[in-house]
């Protein structure tokens, strides 16, 4: 007997496996920050927070895949796929120390 093994992504497993890495960037966080001081006075800063920028990307893409596949199936589903886009956006934003 031969079981056929196949993964299927679907839109759905998409925008849930982009909502969980978007928001465990909420929970856990590896930042790393700097800052050069001239004078007293802080010239330059710098944050990264490394869990949002990988958790905000992986975010991102499984967002843009299920945006292409809901676009078939239409109503919410195309709404949670712009959902993990920009909870994705937003990670990526926060790991940059942009917000």
């Amino acid at each position: 007997m031969t079981e056929d093994l196949s993964i299927r992504s679907t839109d759905k497993t998409l925008a849930g496996i982009g909502g969980l890495a978007g928001l465990v960037p909420f929970f856990i966080h590896a930042t790393s920050s700097s800052t050069v001081t001239v004078n007293g006075e802080v010239t330059s800063a710098t944050y990264h927070d490394n869990v949002a920028l990988v958790g905000g990307v992986i975010a991102l893409l499984c967002g843009i895949a299920a945006l292409a596949l809901a676009r078939k199936s239409g109503g919410s589903r195309i709404g949670m796929a712009v959902a993990v886009l920009v909870l994705g956006a937003y990670q990526i934003a926060h790991g940059l120390g942009a917000i």
